[in-house]
């Protein structure tokens, strides 16, 4: 999906890495349960550069997995040029965040998804949407008012559409959605070829018009 490229991880990556294998056991048992240590390790940001190889089907992608926070989003255009694919992910909590209505995460995911859409390095690159944390999003949304984000949204199931929606409108044809939740998706290998396929077919028919 991106160019390989090394960088040297983080401090915070190795810290992170040694205390899954610490507790690799407990982790791999059945009937584990995640405790808040082990909640916390999964939710480290990301800081740096994270490189990994995937193999789905016969096909083997090389992913480069980008830090979200402002000052890393400077070097992104970096890593532009050679990508055919980008999975954008989209905390889901954050309509839960009144933040989100009125402080400093107003219209942030979906202004950052806009520039992607129209950079003349990505124009041909298809976006892999992944509504993420929805377990989350179904404790924290429970009685909270969503008509700061519309006056006609009175649910959560209505706040997630509403939501989605706003992105399939900043890129109609290059985008395909999906709501999860990346901590227990068992099935996320199919999702990802699935919307693998449909770019690739997309990209192909736009190239044989041409």
């Amino acid at each position: 999906m991106f160019p390989t490229e090394h960088e040297t991880s983080t401090p915070i990556h190795y810290r992170t890495l040694i205390g899954f294998v610490q507790h690799t056991d407990r982790i791999l048992a059945d009937g584990f349960v995640p405790n808040e240590v082990d909640i916390l390790y999964s939710y480290t940001p990301t800081i740096g550069l994270d490189e990994h190889l995937v193999r789905l089907g016969k096909q083997l992608y090389g992913i480069q997995e980008l830090p979200g926070h402002h000052i890393f989003r400077r070097r992104w255009k970096d890593f532009f040029r050679y990508t055919s694919v980008i999975v954008f992910l989209i905390d889901l909590c954050e309509l839960c965040d009144g933040a989100f209505y009125t402080g400093h995460l107003k219209n942030k995911t979906t202004a950052i998804f806009e520039e992607l859409v129209k950079n003349e390095h990505l124009k041909n690159v298809g976006f892999i949407l992944f509504f993420n944390k929805k377990d989350a999003f179904d404790e924290q949304s429970r009685g909270f008012d969503f008509k700061q984000l519309a006056s006609n949204v009175r649910s959560a199931e209505e706040a997630l559409a509403f939501y989605r929606t706003s992105f399939t409108a900043i890129s109609p044809k290059r985008s395909y959605h999906h709501v999860v939740s990346l901590l227990d998706a068992p099935n996320l290998g199919n999702i990802v070829t699935e919307s693998l396929n449909r770019i690739f077919q997309y990209n192909a028919q736009i190239i044989t018009s041409v």
